[in-house]
């Protein structure tokens, strides 16, 4: 499926996508992806020092997870344009679930490989917010009014970068990044749910 068969049927003003059920499980999907994405991004080098990396790599991943940030990006409109918007959706949803999941097992084995893949994956799963955000903008309410729809839902960035100080606060009073990442992968099992149920307005 192209981006021209994504198009929406109809161009829908700012008010009348606000009061559209779907709007609001996209957002909430949103803001639990970016969620994922700025915990990892704040608690990566603490992440590699946790599982035996020394700091100099620690730092030199942190720049790594940005490159990643940026494939997301592309991955994410690669498949938007070219399997359509429901293959999109469950492809984030894929990596949301995936990266605290192995960020969980890197932290219980201790192996620093699977924390590398774990934190990258989270980095694809940042990647996926803006341009995904950009496309279900168009998709789902139109181009008329393209500009203010994409900027009311690109706001999904400020509940999720509260996400990083909550999971430090969360961290440091049990000790461990684990109940973290047990917090993100149940939260990303909910964006899956999300993702079940939302269909085009």
């Amino acid at each position: 499926m192209n981006a021209q068969k994504n198009a929406a049927a109809r161009d829908y003003t700012p008010l009348e996508m606000l009061r559209r059920p779907s709007f609001w499980l996209l957002f909430l999907s949103f803001v639990l992806s970016a969620s994922i994405g700025s915990v990892a991004m704040a608690f990566a080098s603490d992440l590699f020092l946790a599982v035996g990396a020394d700091a100099d790599f620690a730092v030199a991943m942190v720049g790594v997870l940005s490159l990643f940030n940026g494939g997301g990006r592309l991955l994410s409109g690669a498949l938007f344009d070219r399997f359509g918007m429901r293959a999109a959706q469950f492809s984030a949803s894929a990596f949301a679930i995936s990266a605290p999941l192995l960020v969980l097992l890197a932290l219980q084995t201790g192996s620093l490989p699977i924390a590398i893949a774990g934190i990258c994956l989270c980095g694809v799963t940042y990647g996926f917010c803006p341009t995904l955000t950009a496309s279900f903008a168009a998709a789902f309410y139109g181009l008329k009014h393209f500009p203010i729809n994409f900027s009311i839902l690109t706001l999904n960035l400020l509940p999720g970068s509260f996400a990083a100080a909550l999971a430090g606060a969360i961290a440091a009073r049990t000790g461990s990044f684990t109940p973290v990442f047990l917090l993100l992968a149940g939260l990303s099992l909910l964006g899956l749910g999300i993702t079940c149920v939302l269909r085009h307005p």
